[in-house]
């Protein structure tokens, strides 16, 4: 058998060559010229809607059945002037006006493109007025216009701010259920419920029974006093049913007591399944 005698590799007597490739510049680079023609048109998109004098706000309009605090409103709104039109948080806008001005039920900020704010206002409606208890005849003071929902809204001085065509058609409730404060405009003071209740038999002694209130008062347990022009009182329980309670006021006034004969009543108590009167 032959064998080959194989050379061992010496350093220094063979020396493989080296290649070198020529580094390529960077701006004949594409990939390089698409990031800064996509930059370009990033800083352009965001100049033209962010930057530009086309989206700044130059007109604010105030929608409103009522002018009252109209003008008020509007200087308010007059931060909002030179503000982007895409960067205007409208739900923080409502909730300022809503939390300043308690007269104010609802609102609705329209964005109208591309440079113009409409705010739309619903404001309160009273349907009476509500008071602490007075302690005498004369005493009406402490009170607030309250709406349909049971939500006092303005503080009122009567003689005052009201006039007495607008006395006429609103409720006076007084309440024996703690003192009221400024801090409580724009809350619930009563419940929409109980506040319907009221409305509805006001609504059925007035029109339907022809008796004249002149005023509710309204005490511990759903317990309802009612006096009337003519100077006697009926009383109601809240927590049951009031429409059942109006139909045997109907029937009683209809069968026992006589329009004549009303001067010389003292009470009516609808409260129990039996009615009482003096």
């Amino acid at each position: 058998m032959k064998r080959y005698r194989t050379e061992k590799y010496r350093p220094g007597k063979y020396r493989p060559k080296r290649k070198f490739k020529k580094r390529k510049s960077i701006f004949k680079s594409r990939l390089f010229w698409d990031f800064v023609l996509f930059s370009i048109l990033i800083f352009l998109i965001f100049y033209f809607f962010f930057l530009s004098e086309i989206f700044k706000i130059k007109e604010i309009k105030v929608s409103s059945s009522e002018t009252s605090f109209k003008k008020e409103i509007e200087t308010l709104l007059e931060k909002e002037l030179g503000h982007n039109f895409f960067l205007v948080n409208s739900q923080e806008i409502e909730n300022e006006i809503l939390e300043k001005y308690p007269e104010i039920k609802s609102t609705h900020l329209k964005k109208k493109f591309p440079d113009s704010l409409i705010l739309e206002i619903e404001e309160r409606k009273p349907v009476g007025f509500f008071c602490s208890e007075k302690e005498s005849e004369e005493e009406k003071e402490n009170c607030f216009l309250i709406d349909n929902e049971g939500i006092i809204f303005k503080n009122v001085v009567f003689g005052g701010q009201i006039s007495e065509d607008n006395q006429k058609d609103l409720m006076m409730i007084f309440s024996a259920l703690g003192e009221l404060e400024g801090k409580n405009l724009g809350k619930e003071v009563i419940s929409k419920e109980k506040i319907d209740k009221l409305l509805k038999i006001n609504s059925e002694l007035e029109k339907s029974l022809k008796i004249n209130v002149e005023e509710f008062v309204l005490k511990g347990e759903g317990r309802l006093d009612i006096k009337t022009a003519e100077g006697w009182e009926i009383y109601f329980d809240l927590s049951g049913d009031v429409n059942f309670a109006l139909t045997k006021l109907g029937l009683l006034l209809a069968k026992e007591i006589p329009p004549e004969k009303r001067g010389e009543l003292s009470y009516i108590d609808l409260r129990f399944s039996k009615v009482y009167y003096k």
